[in-house]
């Protein structure tokens, strides 16, 4: 059964050329305050009680606060890119370094699928991320990207396979 073809998320920007096409969008999203939230309050904390905490504790605190300063600051900053040509799948994180960066040969790409991630939370809700996977020919799957919403997770996957020409198939355990 086919799937419907998804729309563009808001938040993505796309540029097509004869021989290639790259989609980008900025990690900063309208919930991304909870983060600023908290590291204003983690780092505030532990400067506040640097000095009466014995060190070990305080180097740690201090340590999650520099990440979480890294982190908010790259939210804040970062733009998320996949360029696809007929040689290569690339996505590159910046300006400021993180996980994720890779480049796929398309000779290496035989199928893309969608993955649905499940979490609960403390109070016992559930949320949910996607990931678009790459099924490999004779070679472990890889992740290209993760921590998408579902329309963005679809809109990739769909948009790869329609330039790369890779017909669309159903996997075991796709979303």
């Amino acid at each position: 059964m086919a799937r419907i073809k998804a729309q563009m998320p808001d938040r993505f920007l796309i540029q097509r050329g004869d021989d290639f096409f790259e989609l980008s969008w900025k990690w900063l999203k309208k919930d991304s305050w909870l983060l600023f939230v908290f590291t204003a309050m983690w780092t505030g904390t532990w400067i506040v009680k640097f000095n009466s905490l014995p060190q070990y504790v305080a180097f740690i605190g201090v340590g999650v606060a520099v990440g979480a300063i890294y982190m908010s600051t790259a939210v804040i900053l970062n733009t998320s890119r996949v360029r696809v040509t007929l040689e290569f799948v690339a996505v590159k994180h910046g300006p400021m370094p993180s996980i994720g960066n890779k480049v796929i040969p398309t000779s290496e790409i035989e199928q893309l699928y969608c993955l649905e991630k499940t979490e609960k939370t403390d109070d016992g809700k559930e949320t949910f991320s996607y990931s678009v996977e790459i099924i490999r020919p004779d070679q472990p799957e890889i992740t290209l990207l993760r921590s998408l919403e579902l329309d963005e997770a679809i809109f990739v996957e769909q948009e790869v396979e329609a330039f790369l020409n890779i017909e669309d198939h159903p996997v075991e355990h796709e979303y």
